[in-house]
């Protein structure tokens, strides 16, 4: 190699007997390239080759990687090969998420490249070479899980007899407005609509209390597009012998367990509903029960003794039976 005698990393294959024609293999490591001869020697006069020249793609080392904000893309950093020799560019390519491709980068100082468009919650294999004409280097590999989205964080901050109170974030971007709509599950109320607002947090007040809500936050941000994300509430029963009102403060609940635990209460929520209803009604009718064990109707009594014995009978069954 330019005029030094290179002896390490030889072989020597016999092709073809018949011709007596040899194959004889270098490894070039590292940076070796540049100018080559090949010197043939045996028991005849030595035949010198004309110069040859080898180019060598060098990696790339200290390959890191960061996931963006949107959750979709991952930021590749390196550094380029020192010295840079025949490096003119790289070959980035990544398997995951039932696909696989792979992008070059041009130029052998570029230290930094981005691959969009993957999927949240999937694991990728990424691998980098460091590339001159047509050939490439060693690679440098390694693996990205990229965390399920969505990355928009949606709190129920408080519930209250007429009102849910909500605050939101967006991780790694800043929220430039927001929209929030909410539609009854259980109860009577349309759907509504907050408009367009410009803070990270709302109360929606007026509701009707008792009653189980689907609410929608979406949000758009600076540099990472739209999000949306829906959560359960619920408005609480007035406690109190006045009647004053109450209100239950609701820890951050976030991913699969704040979903069950919220739809959990709001089930709970529609079943006491339930029951006052029922037990409105067992109010009602345990009054109307009273009222015919104290003075049955005039119909009863033109009635034989014996029906109206089954009468009565069957009607105090009745009322113990909702009083229990």
């Amino acid at each position: 190699r330019d005029s030094t005698t290179v002896t390490h990393g030889t072989q020597t294959v016999l092709n073809d007997p018949v011709t007596a024609q040899y194959t004889h293999t270098l490894t070039v490591v590292g940076r070796l390239g540049r100018l080559y001869r090949c010197t043939v020697s045996n028991n005849k006069p030595s035949v010198v080759s004309d110069t040859l020249t080898v180019r060598v793609a060098s990696a790339p080392t200290n390959l890191v990687f960061e996931v963006q904000s949107d959750g979709t893309s991952v930021l590749l950093t390196w550094t380029p090969p020192d010295p840079l020799g025949d490096t003119t560019g790289y070959r980035i390519s990544f398997t995951g998420g039932g696909s696989s491709g792979s992008e070059d980068v041009s130029g052998g100082s570029t230290n930094s490249y981005t691959l969009t468009g993957l999927i949240r919650g999937e694991t990728y294999d990424i691998s980098i070479v460091g590339t001159s004409d047509h050939i490439s280097s060693e690679s440098v590999e390694l693996s990205v899980t990229l965390v399920p989205g969505p990355y928009l964080t949606v709190e129920v901050v408080m519930m209250g007899v007429s009102s849910i109170s909500l605050s939101w974030s967006v991780s790694g971007d800043t929220v430039v407005d927001s929209e929030v709509v909410w539609r009854a599950i259980s109860g009577p109320g349309d759907r509504d609509s907050s408009g367009s607002i410009t803070s990270t947090s709302y109360t929606i007040h007026d509701l009707q209390k008792l009653s189980v809500y689907s609410v929608t936050v979406t949000v758009r941000t600076s540099s990472s597009g739209d999000f949306s994300e829906s959560v359960i509430a619920f408005t609480v029963p007035a406690c109190g012998s006045s009647g004053s009102s109450s209100s239950v403060a609701v820890a951050a609940l976030g991913g699969v367990l704040g979903v069950v635990i919220v739809t959990a209460i709001a089930v709970q929520v529609m079943v006491i509903v339930f029951f006052m209803k029922k037990l409105q009604r067992a109010e009602e009718y345990t009054t109307t029960a009273a009222q015919l064990k104290r003075a049955p109707p005039e119909s009863f009594k033109t009635t034989s003794n014996e029906a109206y014995s089954v009468v009565r009978g069957e009607t105090d069954d009745a009322y113990e039976t909702v009083m229990s």
